[in-house]
């Protein structure tokens, strides 16, 4: 049996807390949240002597060693997230409470930390509001325990012939070189994709190896403080200060992992090897308080987070002393977590078989709960809560394109030849006063062009370069297509070509625009062609923003927003419009005022609505207050 140290218990407190207080008041605390980095290297040193000792005493069983993980991570866990789901049903709004939905299933399967990986950055979104953003570290831990006992068990076999020294060093070193890699993963992260590096898997596994080495160190050589007690005291000591600078001067802007993580991982390291229950550091770690605080640490870590979120949730301007008494409140709640749900599955009163199906029945109520909120997205009681004016907002949350019948979707907005091309005109006998033609942007304009301009006609292609001069880089539908609509152009002569479309993610078309004009007033020598530029991109789902941010609910209410990929575009357009010989018109210029753009606008009948569906895609709206404003830049007459 590995002796217990408790020393390791302590310094699990001193990984949770500093976790906390960055969560409860960051400013404190500002690199606090390499608290996790040291649950992982903890983690990746108890695991690996387990393993080692099943090992060489030849009771390996792979079996058991996911029973034990399954009795000390899944009782807590599921407790969390079912108390996390009803809450959230009370406190949340439906979309609010379908995306919690979403991170719960995954947190079940424990590969959650790939959705945040998708959806939030740690630092800048922060987990303030997310009641299940630290579950991704426990994805993390046993997305590696699923891996890394196989690998043990190949390097172990591979050195079996080794005397035990040269053994040792056989495992070290390649364990070393996966560690090797998984660091080389997060260097480059750090560099290219800093938010998604903080989630990713593979940039974690050298935090976990690194205690793994520490792990088989110790169990070769034994606790190095029994033999030569001040050496090791001074490197313990050593460790407990480069803990103490990253957590007092690591911060938000500190990429996670990189370089600066070597810091709390080896101060972990560090101290797991050669801590002991001697000297002052041996004291404070075994000191009862800090003991208490380990042993709850991990309920402590699943309740803490939840805790936070809802209560902020529920009070957005509240006080940071009654955040303080929400976070000393999750204390008794993880005590009782880890004396009713922690200890009952890690003792033999509940026997294998009746453990596993405990576990499956719970993991299958969560999953289906989960499930069931994403698909129906229920009504909630906060939902009742809103303001008349929020109201209206709500039925826009989540609405995709394809959900609304204003784009016309597969007749005039297609990602294939459009059926008919006449059909998205003015009616057979009349002029076309203004084709516009552009991609699923221009698709929402064309909502409101077409109920205000006489000889409207609006061609959107989805998923298709447009803008280009070589039609070889489109697919065959993306060409069959754009020569549609350049047909119509021919034939149609507009009195004005408006070219629209999300020029941000095109800059490629933006380089080819010149040659693109070129060939259009070839076309149409008489026709006045002007390029408009981008319109607004929120960062989320602009009706979510306007809830999020209690955004007053009247026409013409502004939301600040960052517009400086959209103006770099639009002063590339600019030069090729001036190159190509058209015209080009800002659409920033017509929905916002500085850095804050237009949120919420009104139809006709007076309902309000946001301007957009999503991170920019028009609602009626929306489109209707562009048009409107267009149309004395543009030279057009409404009806």
């Amino acid at each position: 049996m590995m002796k217990h140290r408790p020393e390791i218990d302590g310094l699990r407190a001193f990984a949770v807390v500093p976790v906390i207080v960055h969560h409860t008041q960051p400013g404190l605390l500002p690199g606090g949240a390499a608290g996790v980095d040291v649950f992982f290297v903890i983690s990746g040193f108890l695991i690996t002597q387990i393993l080692l000792q099943d090992l060489q005493s030849d009771t390996w069983s792979l079996s058991r060693f996911y029973q034990r993980r399954a009795r000390r991570i899944f009782p807590a866990l599921f407790a969390m997230l079912a108390a996390s789901l009803v809450a959230a049903w009370f406190i949340l709004l439906p979309y609010q409470l379908a995306t919690l939905a979403k991170a719960s299933l995954l947190a079940v399967f424990f590969v959650s930390n790939f959705f945040f990986l998708e959806k939030v950055s740690y630092f800048s979104d922060g987990p303030e509001t997310n009641p299940l953003i630290h579950t991704w570290s426990l994805g993390v831990e046993e997305q590696y325990y699923v891996l890394f006992p196989l690998l043990l068990l190949a390097l172990w076999r591979i050195s079996r012939p080794l005397q035990t020294s040269k053994r040792i060093w056989g495992l070290a070193a390649g364990l070393g070189m996966v560690l090797l890699a998984s660091f080389a993963v997060a260097l480059w992260g750090a560099e290219y994709a800093p938010d998604k590096n903080f989630f990713f898997t593979p940039s974690r596994v050298w935090e976990l190896l690194a205690g793994a080495i520490a792990g088989l160190y110790v169990f070769h050589t034994g606790t190095p403080a029994q033999k030569v007690p001040r050496a090791a005291q001074a490197l313990a000591a050593l460790g407990a200060g480069l803990l103490l600078v990253s957590f007092l001067r690591l911060s938000a802007q500190t990429p996670f992992p990189s370089a600066w993580t070597i810091l709390p991982v080896s101060g972990a390291a560090l101290l797991l090897v050669f801590a002991s229950g001697q000297g002052i550091l041996g004291k404070i770690l075994t000191a009862r308080p800090v003991l208490a605080i380990g042993l709850i640490s991990y309920s402590l870590y699943l309740w803490h987070q939840p805790m936070l979120a809802f209560w902020r949730l529920m009070h957005p301007n509240g006080s940071a002393t009654a955040l303080w008494i929400v976070a000393a409140a999750a204390v008794p709640v993880a005590w009782a977590s880890w004396r009713f749900v922690e200890q009952p599955f890690r003792t033999t009163r509940f026997r294998w078989p009746a453990a596993s199906g405990y576990f499956a029945a719970k993991a299958f109520a969560i999953t289906a709960a989960s499930a069931a909120i994403m698909v129906f997205h229920p009504m909630t009681p906060a939902l009742y809560r809103l303001d008349p004016g929020q109201q209206q907002i709500v039925p826009f949350i989540d609405v995709r394109l394809d959900q609304t019948q204003l784009y016309l979707q597969g007749t005039c907005f297609v990602d294939a030849p459009f059926p008919d091309p006449a059909l998205c005109g003015p009616p057979k006998g009349q002029t076309t006063s203004v084709l516009l033609w552009g991609d699923s942007y221009a698709a929402g304009l064309a909502v409101g062009m077409r109920a205000l301009v006489a000889g409207f006609a609006g061609y959107g292609i989805m998923r298709c370069p447009i803008f280009v001069d070589d039609p070889s880089q489109m697919s065959a539908d993306c060409r069959t297509a754009s020569q549609q609509v350049l047909d119509q152009i021919a034939r149609t002569q507009p009195g004005t070509l408006i070219l629209h479309r999300n020029w941000v993610s095109n800059a490629a078309e933006i380089a080819a625009l010149d040659g693109v004009l070129t060939k259009l007033h070839a076309l149409a020598p008489h026709t006045r062609i002007l390029v408009l530029g981008g319109v607004p991109k929120w960062l989320v789902g602009l009706p979510e923003l306007i809830l999020d941010t209690a955004t007053p609910i009247h026409q013409g209410s502004m939301l600040a927003t960052d517009l400086q990929a959209i103006r770099a575009a639009d002063q590339a357009l600019q030069t090729a419009t001036q190159k190509g010989g058209a015209g080009f018109v800002s659409a920033l210029d017509l929905m916002c005022s500085g850095e804050t753009c237009l949120a919420i606008a009104a139809l006709p009948d007076g309902r309000l609505e946001p301007t957009a569906f999503d991170y920019g895609h028009l609602t009626e709206a929306g489109s209707r207050h562009l048009t409107t404003a267009l149309a004395p830049v543009m030279g057009f007459v409404l009806h």
